[in-house]
């Protein structure tokens, strides 16, 4: 029974180890009722776009609002921090990457 468990966990750090994905973080910066993701947006693949959140430009969002809609999609709040009379903040979204695909991410 030892033999067969040890056999099953064996094999199961070698399927996690063939199967490896990397972590990646993208940070955005929510201030003045803009979302501003520096330029990475166009850096990621199609596949990843779903992460983006565009916001409509006819309407005028409070920045709270834009922080609780990226939080509904799975962004974290890192940080937030005043600047004269506005809010900053500063979230995060982290998603994994599969091994044939960083290489690409990474020319890029």
């Amino acid at each position: 029974m030892k033999k067969t468990l040890l056999l099953i966990f064996t094999l199961i750090l070698c399927f996690n180890a063939f199967t490896q994905q990397r972590k990646f973080e993208v940070v955005c910066e929510v201030y003045n009722g803009k979302i501003n993701y520096a330029g990475i947006d166009k850096i990621l693949p199609d596949s990843l776009q779903k992460v983006f959140i565009k916001m409509d430009k006819k309407t005028r969002h409070e920045d709270l609002a834009i922080v609780n809609i990226l939080g509904m999609n799975g962004w974290s709040l890192l940080e937030s921090k005043q600047i004269y009379s506005s809010v900053s903040y500063l979230l995060k979204y982290e998603f994994t990457i599969s091994e044939a695909d960083y290489p690409y991410l990474m020319k890029r």
